[in-house]
């Protein structure tokens, strides 16, 4: 009987030990998602600015070289020996020749001026009804297009507005060493890890007629390159970089004509969808900079 009960004792602490021990194993697995969750890294706060084009980038390279204003000094040929030793009306003279001097080197000098805005005025507009109102149009919105495909992936990328990166770009010149560490102060000013900028090529065109069965069909194939690049602010450097090619067909019979207005834009959605997703993959595989491999917890006490 009593060796029963001591049987009866042991078993019942077997089952309350085996209970405690799968208690404070389910409180692990519950407490385990927490800790992991602390220790991932943050999103990428990106900002994407505006692309450029092949004109854009030209105009800027080569029609920036502007008149330059002749810069000489206000004429005054008599010192103080002159007007104590000649005569006032030969100094008078000699004033008036001053005087007329100064006035041809001031006319020239606004002739050019009128003549630099006239040019600018001139280059803007054509460059506007060039890009905004050519084909290259959707040019303009490249970076929203980027931004929003970045956005289908906000584990991975915070977007942020260009606005808070001018805003800090207006800023920072008036400080007084200026350019000194500029990128790393403006991720810290816009709180921006990363730029995001791109250049758009022309557009390739190659045609191919093919004639069979009573039919002739001309096949267009439409290429475009987007080169892209990242910038990683608290490093200062350029962490990736890639050229991403767009591609579209377009396929009617000889015999008829169709207009499609939207091969530009096919082409630059081909291409930055691509960039988006290699991104994506750049800056999940910690090839994004210092930012992209950080937990969110040692980035913190790093910052601290």
């Amino acid at each position: 009987m009593r060796s029963r009960r001591v049987a009866t004792f042991l078993l019942l602490m077997i089952m309350a030990t085996f209970m405690v021990a799968r208690a404070a194993a389910d409180t692990a697995t519950t407490k385990a998602p927490v800790a992991a969750g602390e220790n991932q890294a943050q999103p990428l706060r990106v900002c994407v600015l505006d692309f450029a084009t092949i004109d854009t980038v030209g105009d800027k390279r080569f029609l920036e070289q502007r008149s330059r204003l002749i810069d000489i000094p206000p004429q005054c040929t008599l010192n103080d020996a002159d007007r104590k030793s000649i005569n006032s009306i030969i100094q008078g003279f000699v004033r008036l020749i001053d005087a007329w001097d100064n006035t041809r080197t001031n006319t020239e000098n606004r002739r050019e001026l009128a003549s630099n805005n006239a040019f600018d005025r001139a280059r803007a507009l054509e460059l506007y009804r060039t890009v905004v109102q050519g084909e290259a149009r959707p040019v303009v919105i490249g970076a929203e297009y980027l931004a929003a495909y970045l956005g289908q992936h906000p584990e991975i990328f915070s977007c942020v507005d260009a606005s808070s990166v001018e805003t800090a770009m207006s800023k920072l010149p008036s400080e007084s060493d200026f350019p000194r560490d500029f990128l790393r102060r403006l991720g810290a000013a816009s709180g921006v890890t990363h730029l995001i900028y791109g250049t758009v090529s022309d557009i390739r065109r190659q045609e191919k007629t093919f004639q069979g069965y009573g039919i002739t069909t001309k096949t267009t194939d439409y290429q475009l390159d987007v080169l892209i690049r990242m910038v990683d602010l608290a490093g200062q450097r350029v962490v990736y970089g890639n050229v991403y090619t767009g591609r579209y067909q377009e396929r009617q019979p000889v015999s008829g004509s169709s207009v499609d207005d939207g091969v530009f834009q096919a082409l630059m959605k081909s291409a930055l969808e691509q960039a988006a997703e290699d991104l994506c993959k750049v800056a999940q595989s910690g090839r994004g900079g210092e930012a992209a491999t950080v937990p969110a917890r040692d980035r913190d006490k790093a910052e601290k």
